[in-house]
C-alpha cells in the first residue's frame, strides 16, 4: 500500500469521525433545547367564586396562578 493510498484513507476516516462528531452534538443541543423549553412551560390555573369562606359573605373573586413547571 503506498503511503498516499494509506494517507487518503486516514483523511477519510478523520472526515466521517468529524461528521459523525457534528451529527452527535447536534443531537445533543437539540434535545437540551428541547428540555429547557418544557421546563418552562407555563399552566395557568384559573379560579373564580361569589363567596368568601374566610370572611363569611358573599364577594365576587377571580384567582389566576401559574401551576406550571419552573420558575414560579
Amino acid at each position: 500500500m503506498s503511503s498516499d493510498r494509506l494517507n487518503f484513507i486516514l483523511v477519510l476516516c478523520a472526515i466521517l469521525i468529524s461528521a459523525a462528531s457534528f451529527y452527535a452534538i447536534y443531537l445533543q443541543a437539540n434535545s437540551a433545547e428541547k428540555q429547557v423549553k418544557v421546563m418552562t412551560l407555563p399552566l395557568l390555573q384559573f379560579e373564580h367564586g361569589n363567596y368568601d369562606k374566610e370572611k363569611v359573605l358573599r364577594a365576587i373573586y377571580f384567582y389566576i396562578k401559574n401551576a406550571g413547571v419552573g420558575l414560579q
